[in-house]
């Protein structure tokens, strides 16, 4: 049976739905719902896909089955509802008001009502093809691109010996603390702010950060690492993210370098390139973001912390300040660190010579 409807996928439904229909149905042909994903076991019968908005309508019935179930199971897993049910409620309106009102919304194409019917990828340029002139579906459409850029859609990172965090999961962990970004530059050095920095609720470090505990402090709640090197991996921490451009060598990356039992949790996939996801900051370029803008454009993005305070980001105007052992690397010319100091001087307020406010 699996394998007809597969067949069946292949033949009929478009290529942009194609992909997250034929996911849904693995997930509903398996016993469980993979981890990661909002985790409870649901058995969803498939339609019978004799067009394709028939057949988009798979993944959308599949995804309201779990918010039906999903209502009595317990609250570990609400931010995650709650942006579902707001993801779903939204398109479930829109694709009732589209089907109702076809006849007087020239701008419209039938493919709006493919794209309502299906919990695939969201394609920002359906706003622009075919909207048109029409105010609510233009507002309405604009709210499930906000709303999709903070829900998981990503499947199941297959490393499940770790206990995963999901970028929603990362804005519910950073929602109302006090943030404290820490470069690893030598301007910390005799700048006695360790005490300043610990005292933040959330402490976020970078790749082979040095504590020098009466300058840097020695708190570390958040470690943000590229995929390419192990420097503090050993080290426990409560959060860990693993930053790198390609799914499969984060995964990789992972496997051969992250000891299960060194943090609490574990970003997910994804959370593995915030800048350029899709999901996220959707940002556009041609040279490599750093870890520490990964992570300051995501916290920007999120807009949920109480405060936000950047220590020792300088552009590399100061030396490194690293682990003896990472003290060879040269700065990498992969990153373009005019484009991240200009947007850091837009949307920061300089304290003093170490510190930034994030605005």
């Amino acid at each position: 049976m699996q394998d007809k409807v597969l067949r069946a996928i292949k033949k009929r439904i478009p290529a942009h739905i194609k992909r997250p229909l034929k996911a849904a149905w693995l997930m509903i042909s398996t016993d469980s719902v993979k981890p990661n994903r909002v985790e409870v076991e649901v058995e969803v019968q498939a339609p019978a896909a004799q067009t394709p908005v028939a057949a988009a309508c798979v993944t959308f019935n599949y995804a309201a089955a779990l918010r039906e179930v999903n209502t009595s199971e317990a609250a570990s897993n609400n931010n995650q509802r709650q942006l579902l049910c707001q993801w779903l409620d939204l398109k479930n309106s829109c694709r009732a008001y589209v089907e109702n009102n076809l006849h007087s919304l020239d701008g419209v194409s039938p493919k709006i009502v493919e794209f309502l019917g299906s919990d695939g990828e969201f394609d920002a340029r359906i706003l622009a093809e075919y909207v048109g002139q029409d105010e609510y579906l233009t507002l309405s459409l604009a709210q499930l691109r906000q709303i999709h850029r903070l829900l998981q859609n990503y499947p199941a990172s297959p490393v499940s010996r770790y206990p995963l965090m999901s970028a929603a999961d990362f804005r519910q962990f950073l929602d109302g603390k006090t943030v404290a970004l820490v470069a690893n530059s030598a301007a910390l050095l005799d700048s006695r702010r360790g005490s300043e920095i610990d005292g933040h609720d959330c402490v976020i470090r970078f790749n082979s950060y040095k504590i020098v505990a009466s300058d840097t402090g020695a708190k570390t709640d958040v470690h943000a690492a590229i995929h390419l090197h192990s420097y503090n991996l050993q080290q426990h921490v409560p959060v860990r993210i693993i930053f790198s451009g390609s799914r499969k060598l984060w995964e990789k990356s992972v496997r051969e370098k992250v000891d299960p039992k060194s943090q609490d949790r574990l970003g997910d996939a994804s959370l593995h390139w915030p800048v350029r996801s899709t999901q996220l900051v959707a940002e556009s370029g041609a040279k490599v973001p750093t870890t520490g803008y990964n992570m300051i454009r995501l916290i920007d993005l999120y807009g949920v912390a109480k405060e936000v305070n950047l220590y020792g980001f300088d552009g590399y105007a100061s030396a490194p300040l690293r682990l003896d052992e990472a003290m060879h690397l040269p700065i990498a010319d992969a990153h373009e660190y005019s484009a991240e100091t200009a947007w850091l001087m837009e949307h920061t307020i300089r304290v003093d010579s170490v510190k930034k406010k994030l605005i």
